[in-house]
């Protein structure tokens, strides 16, 4: 086993001194606020006390066939605090048992006035979880999901964003602590409700796994403008249209044409106009369904109100399942491909602030069969009982991850990492998995030298090259360019090598016929240390050297 160093000695005052390996290694909301300093602060303990309306996502089945609205003990709501110098944000719990009144009871700090008051305005909405951001103009943003959890007789309760009434406030601050009760705030109802009734005389009691509703074009979900003053919806202001949500069912199921056959979704306050293709999509236990219709005349959906669809489900609307058996387990190289050429994955990190695995320099060829790669490019794909999938480096063990933005990282534990979905298109392979409502592909940027997760489809699918890691024995030069230039004073020089599934310290041979006079080479430690004469000739001048640890 050996690994070469050629040496060129160019013009007076230049050496350029070229390394080349024989068995060389592949290459490869805040809230606004101003402080007025100075001011005296005090702590203000709020008790928000509020009725029940007909708004409230908790029923009673009262067992009469009537039902009533109820606040559950625990439930929180958000809060938006205004004084003259800070606008704040913040969670009150409801500390009253469950039932039609509740207690929201929270704490914060504010500044007291001149006249030992402390004075400002508030405005409360449901859920505290919804909430986004503040605009300037006091409007403020709450994110209604896309992927829904209902019930069998109701919509999910966290999707149902209410709103309260601004109030303005005044109290004594002349105590240690100031107390702020605030009575009989009720809340409105934001958001618009589709009921989707199942009929089908092909599927009787079919068990639901999910139910989708698709407007082509329309805003149904994403994040909600509102206007505090009003306690109205304004607009979607998410980027993307957003036009599908979806009705996941677990622990609490319906069925096709069963007792409990209707599914609920939350949707924005919008009107579907006249024409709009509508596509329902339905995942039971057999079937996968898909419908689409056009929308007969506008539909209005209003805050507050249910819109009721009846869908009709035909035996050509339906498809059986076919079992999945598709098993990708198996140790790959992961290799994305722009304009014919091809970057292989490393688990190797960019080193900027959002995390992401480098990719390698573009190569010309996609291997066709198993291939013999460093450790830092074999990737380990393991088949999770669910049928999601983790990646796991074979260098390190460390198993791929996502953390926020497009980010790519790995970590240490299997429990942290991503579980991933894994689809054959067209011979390429989609990686993927859903966070917060986003479909995020796991592919290299479109431009930059990395892999990471984009709700965008970049480079596109992968391909996975079936891989093993290579183990055969080399030497291994540091450096990507292995060229150098010297002064032509220098007289030393050094490298830096190391063994790859090899092991003891190589000797330095230098090849007949070096024209660079005195040139001696020795290697230990991890170096080799050159030496020669001063250039002091106008000629070129060339040496080889040699590393060599005999038969391995």
């Amino acid at each position: 086993m050996s690994g070469i160093f050629k040496i060129f000695a160019a013009m007076k005052k230049i050496m350029n001194i070229f390394v080349l390996v024989a068995a060389a290694a592949m290459a490869f909301v805040s809230c606004q606020k101003s402080e007025i300093y100075g001011a005296k602060s005090q702590v203000v303990n709020y008790t928000i006390t509020a009725g029940i309306s007909d708004t409230k996502t908790t029923i009673v089945d009262n067992g009469d066939g009537t039902y009533t609205p109820s606040w559950n003990k625990g439930d929180k709501i958000g809060v938006i605090l205004s004084s003259a110098s800070t606008v704040k944000d913040a969670e009150f719990e409801n500390t009253a048992d469950d039932g039609e009144i509740a207690n929201f009871q929270g704490k914060h700090t504010f500044e007291i006035n001149e006249g030992n008051l402390v004075e400002g305005d508030l405005c409360a909405f449901y859920p505290s979880s919804s909430f986004n951001k503040i605009y300037s103009n006091g409007e403020f943003r709450l994110d209604l999901i896309a992927n829904q959890n209902p019930t069998s007789t109701s919509f999910d309760p966290s999707c149902d964003l209410l709103v309260a009434r601004p109030c303005h406030y005044t109290a004594d601050a002349t105590g240690e602590e100031v107390d702020v009760k605030i009575a009989e705030m009720y809340f409105a109802r934001l958001m618009s409700v589709i009921r989707i009734n199942l009929n089908s005389k092909f599927l009787q009691n079919e068990i639901v796994k999910s139910v989708s509703f698709e407007a082509s074009n329309c805003k149904l979900v994403g994040g909600m403008r509102i206007n505090p003053e009003t306690g109205a919806f304004v607009e979607n202001v998410s980027t993307g249209h957003l036009s599908q949500v979806t009705a996941l069912y677990s622990d609490d199921p319906i069925a096709v044409a069963g007792e409990k056959s209707s599914a609920y979704l939350v949707v924005a306050p919008v009107t579907i106009p006249t024409g709009t293709s509508l596509t329902f999509t339905v995942e039971t236990e057999n079937y996968d369904i898909v419908k689409t219709v056009s929308a007969p005349e506008d539909m209005v959906m209003t805050s507050g109100g249910v819109t009721v669809i009846n869908l009709t489900i035909e035996e050509t609307n339906c498809s059986a399942k076919v079992e999945d058996t598709s098993d990708y387990s198996g140790t790959y190289a992961i290799v994305a491909e722009k304009s014919s050429k091809y970057y292989y994955l490393t688990n190797v990190d960019n080193g900027a602030s959002t995390k992401r695995l480098n990719s390698s320099s573009e190569m010309a060829l996609l291997p066709e069969s198993v291939v013999k790669l460093e450790p830092s490019f074999v990737w380990n794909i393991i088949k999770n009982d669910d049928g999601t999938y983790l990646i796991q480096s074979a260098e390190n063990g460390y198993y791929l991850d996502h953390t926020s933005g497009n980010s790519s990282v790995l970590t240490e534990n299997s429990e942290d990492a991503v579980a991933l979905t894994i689809k054959e298109i067209d011979g390429k392979y989609e990686i993927s998995y859903v966070n917060n409502d986003e479909v995020r592909n796991f592919v290299k940027n479109s431009s930059a030298p990395y892999f990471a997760f984009y709700t965008s489809t970049q480079c596109g699918p992968v391909h996975l090259v079936p891989a093993s890691v290579d183990v055969s024995p080399k030497i291994v030069i540091a450096g990507e360019d292995l060229v150098q230039k010297v002064n032509s004073d220098a007289t030393t020089l050094t490298f830096n090598y190391s063994l790859k599934n090899i092991t003891g310290t190589p000797s330095a041979l230098i090849a007949t016929g070096a024209t660079m006079t005195n040139l001696e080479a020795v290697a230990n430690d991890g170096t080799v240390t050159v030496t020669f004469d001063a250039n002091e000739d106008e000629v070129e001048k060339t040496a080889t050297i040699t590393l060599s640890i005999g038969d391995v």
